[in-house]
C-alpha cells in the first residue's frame, strides 16, 4: 500500500512538474487600439528562449514552476518589461489574459522609469488564478492600469 501511494504521489509531482500556463493578450496603445508590428521577446531566468514580431496578439505557454520575463518594444515607444511567475502554480489553472499598454516616448516622461520591469504576474492560490502587481519606479505612476485583466 505505501508503495502505490509513493507512485501516486511521484505520479502527480511530476504532472505538476511539468504543466504549461496559457499567457496571452493583446499589445495596446494609450488609447486602448491595438499595435502591430511589436516586437517580443520571452526570457525564461535570464535566457532569451524566443524573439518575435508580433501583429497585436501574443500567446505563450509557459512551464511550470519558472521564471520569466516578457519585452515588448516597438520604434517610437518606451520598451516594457513584465515578470511572470509560474511558482506555485497548480496544473489547471485558466489562462492568464492581459492587454499591456506600451507608453509613446514623450519629453514629459523620464525613460528611466522603464529600464526595470513595471509588473510582476504570479500565482495567487487564495485568489484562485494568475493576478499581477504593478511595479512603481522612482514614483512613476500612470493615469491609467498598466496591465488590465481582460473581462471574461
Amino acid at each position: 500500500m505505501k508503495t502505490i501511494i509513493t507512485f501516486l504521489a511521484t505520479i502527480l509531482f511530476a504532472i505538476n512538474g511539468f504543466g504549461q500556463i496559457e499567457f496571452k493578450g493583446y499589445i495596446v496603445n494609450e488609447k486602448g487600439k491595438k499595435l502591430n508590428n511589436v516586437e517580443i521577446k520571452l526570457y525564461e531566468e535570464n535566457s532569451l528562449i524566443h524573439s518575435d514580431f508580433i501583429a497585436n496578439k501574443f500567446a505563450y505557454n509557459l512551464w511550470l514552476n519558472k521564471y520569466y520575463t516578457v519585452e515588448l518594444s516597438k520604434e517610437g515607444y518606451f520598451t516594457k518589461r513584465i515578470i511572470v511567475s509560474t511558482l506555485a502554480s497548480v496544473y489547471d489553472a485558466e489562462p492568464f489574459e492581459c492587454d499591456i499598454e506600451l507608453i509613446k516616448i514623450s519629453d514629459d516622461l523620464d525613460d528611466s522609469d522603464f529600464d526595470f520591469p513595471v509588473a510582476i504576474v504570479e500565482y495567487k492560490q487564495y485568489q484562485g488564478g494568475f493576478h499581477y502587481n504593478i511595479i512603481k519606479n522612482n514614483g512613476f505612476e500612470k493615469r491609467e492600469e498598466l496591465i488590465t485583466q481582460q473581462e471574461k
